[in-house]
Formats: structure tokens, sequence, C-alpha cells
């Protein structure tokens, strides 16, 4: 509850909780709530992550549930022609891999632009690379035009701190977010220095300052210096821009 709490009070959100700790479950709430009438959801991942997106409604909703919470996930596959219709057969929830959304993106950014969609990608991580790949490169250019964006992903940075640049640009675009991490500023001198200005360590970041202020440490680092409380807000993170 605290989880979706949160996130619901932010207007674009990043999950980093550990493996197994329930982010496809969260994030499926989060959708239920927040959705508003004639909004879809498409979430981009892995095949490998198909399953839990098939799973989890027939696991947290009845068959009964008033509306169309009971609907289940569309898998994209096929031809062109085939994702079309699927596109446009009055389902709302879909999924599809990073391999084939960057096989059409005409149809995706179409998609995008004349539907509202909640666009989440689930292994955010995979667009790491940013303009220098062509799944990165996509996801940059398409970023505006969701009506809301999520993240999810239990390693944000699997080889170098940098590797969080892309995943704020996507949820922020124009915030210049990666942009300041990419600089190393500004630098924070200790952990508990920079954590006992955050109330109950929350980790409700709101400026693009407080956000790349903590990334610049080395992972190994920042980690191995927190306590166990802390390193569990560390993979729960969210973020957000100061609205002003």
């Amino acid at each position: 509850m605290r989880d979706i709490q949160h996130l619901l009070s932010l207007q674009n959100g990043a999950n980093f909780s550990v493996p197994g700790a329930g982010k496809t479950t969260v994030s499926l709430a989060l959708h239920i709530l927040a959705r508003k009438p004639g909004q879809h959801i498409l979430v981009v991942g892995p095949k490998t992550a198909f399953p839990a997106w098939r799973e989890v409604v027939e696991e947290c909703i009845a068959d009964d549930a008033p509306g169309d919470n009971a609907e289940k996930f569309t898998v994209l596959s096929g031809s062109s022609e085939a994702i079309q219709r699927a596109l446009s057969s009055g389902a709302t929830r879909f999924v599809i891999n990073y391999d084939l959304m960057i096989q059409i993106p005409e149809i995706i950014t179409s998609y995008l632009s004349r539907q509202p969609v909640h666009l989440l990608l689930d292994e955010a991580h995979r667009m790491k690379a940013g303009f220098r790949s062509q799944r990165g490169a996509f996801l940059l250019n398409v970023a505006p035009l969701p009506i809301r964006r999520d993240i999810l992903t239990g390693t944000p940075m699997p080889q170098h701190p940098s590797d969080i640049q892309s995943q704020l640009d996507f949820l922020w675009p124009g915030a210049g977010l990666g942009f300041q991490i990419g600089q190393g500023l500004p630098r924070v001198r200790s952990w508990d220095n920079f954590t006992s200005g955050l109330p109950n360590k929350s980790w409700a970041f709101r400026s693009p300052i407080e956000v790349s202020s903590i990334f610049p440490w080395r992972k190994d680092r920042w980690f191995s210096t927190a306590s166990s409380e802390t390193r569990h807000c560390a993979n729960s993170a969210r973020f957000e821009p100061n609205p002003a």
C-alpha cells in the first residue's frame, strides 16, 4: 500500500524494488487506480516477463470485477497488420517485447499519438544505452506522447551509475536529469549527510538537483555504507522533478 500511495502522488514513477518484490502487482494496481476513462496501458518488456503480466490479472482481479478491470493483457505479436488490428480491437491492455517494438516504430508512435496510454517499461535498464541503441533512441523520442510513464527494474544501474541517465530522461523528457547525472554534480560528502535531509527516508525526490546528487556515487559504495532500511528505500526509489 505504501508503494501504491506514493506512486499515485507522482505524475510518473520508478520502482526499483528487488526482483520478486511485487513490482508487477503494484504496477497493475497503480494503473487501475490512476486510470482515466478510455486510457490504455502498454507494457514493454522482455518475453520472459510476459507470463507475469498474463498471470497477475488472474491472481489479483476477480472475474466479476466491475468495469473492465478483469481484462487480461493482449500480447502483441505477428505481422504489422495483426498488431494494428489488436490495438484497434477495443482491448486496453497490451504487452510487447523490446525487439518487436523497434521493428514497428510507426505503428507504436501512431498508437501513442492518438490514444491516451500509460506506457510502462519492464526491465527498464534494457534502454540504458539511450540514443546509442535503437530501443533507447525510440523510447526517448516517443517519451512525450504517453499520458503517464513508469519504469520497473531491480537493477537500474547494472554496470555503471550512468546507466540510470536514459531511464530518467524517459520518465521526465526535457528535465535534464540525465545530463546532470552525467556531469556528476552536485556531489554529496557522505551517505548519512544526504539521507539525513530526507523525511523518513521516503526517497520522494522533488527536484533534478536532489536526484542527481545521489548517483555520482559508485553503486557498491553507497549500498555498502547504507543501513538496511536505507538500502530498501534505495531499491524502491521514486523520482519526480519539481513541477515549478
